[in-house]
């Protein structure tokens, strides 16, 4: 039988951070689900130095820097989306996720969740896409 996604994550604490997720998801626990999905998505980062540098790639494309800039950009290759938390990566230090409001809802938390299990999965077969026409990295 196929292992299912997360067994096929082989670091072991980025598994269980996304376990975790998964569990808090299934019992309504969504503002917790996406509080730890940001711990692995910052997690990942330091792990995986290759999605930190091309996530800076991707931030610096026009498009992204302007719905930046004008706050209407919310997803965009390799970003943690922003919804109710906010990427911040600063040019001299370690990135950093801030959270806008306090509830969030069970679509919005599963979107955190796929995501980053996705973006954990293909960075560990060093599979990272930057853009709907990019190449892997």
């Amino acid at each position: 039988m196929p292992a299912t996604q997360i067994e096929q994550i082989r670091d072991q604490h980025l598994r269980a951070l996304i376990e975790r997720a998964e569990q808090e998801l299934n019992d309504d626990r969504n503002l917790e689900c996406v509080r730890t999905c940001a711990e692995a998505y910052l997690e990942l980062l330091r792990r995986h130095p290759d999605v930190l540098t091309a996530l800076k790639k991707v931030m610096q494309a026009p498009r992204v820097k302007a719905g930046l800039t004008n706050g209407t950009l919310r997803f965009a290759p390799l970003m943690f989306p922003r919804l109710a938390a906010k990427l911040q990566l600063p040019e001299d230090g370690d990135p950093s996720i801030t959270f806008d409001r306090e509830h969030i809802g069970f679509a919005e938390a599963i979107q955190y969740y796929e995501f980053l299990l996705g973006l954990i999965t293909d960075a560990e077969k060093g599979e990272l896409n930057i853009g709907p026409s990019g190449p892997s990295l």
